[in-house]
């Protein structure tokens, strides 16, 4: 019987029985390969563990082609990576003493001005083409 199998017949049990045999495993995984802190890690490996049980009962999956471990540490990379980008994305507020949703305004609105500022210029250009 495959581990899809067993998670469908008895849910309760498989998770448990995931979340003893992986989860110290792949938090240590997590903080050494994608420097993630060991909260980030935990929050990764249980978002991994119910996209893993919602991608079975949904029947997303439904053979198994891979080990549990595989299909497991391949979700929480994806999701370690996603948290990395959403990382990289905000400017560290730290260097400026402001929160990050400040820096992050403040980026926007640039973008924005500079866009207008292309317009503008765009605009002013068709006029003298006549």
């Amino acid at each position: 019987m495959s581990w899809i199998e067993d998670l469908k017949i008895d849910e309760n049990k498989e998770l448990r029985k995931i979340y003893s045999d992986y989860r110290n495993e792949c938090i240590s995984w997590l903080k050494g390969n994608y420097g993630l802190s060991q909260n980030e890690g935990i929050e990764t490996f249980q978002n991994s563990v119910i996209i893993l049980y919602d991608n079975v009962m949904e029947g997303k999956i439904v053979t198994a082609s891979s080990t549990l471990k595989s299909y497991l540490f391949g979700i929480a990379k994806n999701k370690a990576y996603e948290m990395l980008r959403r990382k990289k994305q905000l400017v560290s507020s730290d260097e400026f003493n402001l929160p990050a949703i400040l820096v992050e305004d403040d980026y926007a609105i640039e973008i924005k001005l500079k866009k207008e500022e292309q317009y503008k210029s765009v605009d002013i250009g068709l006029t003298k083409l006549g």
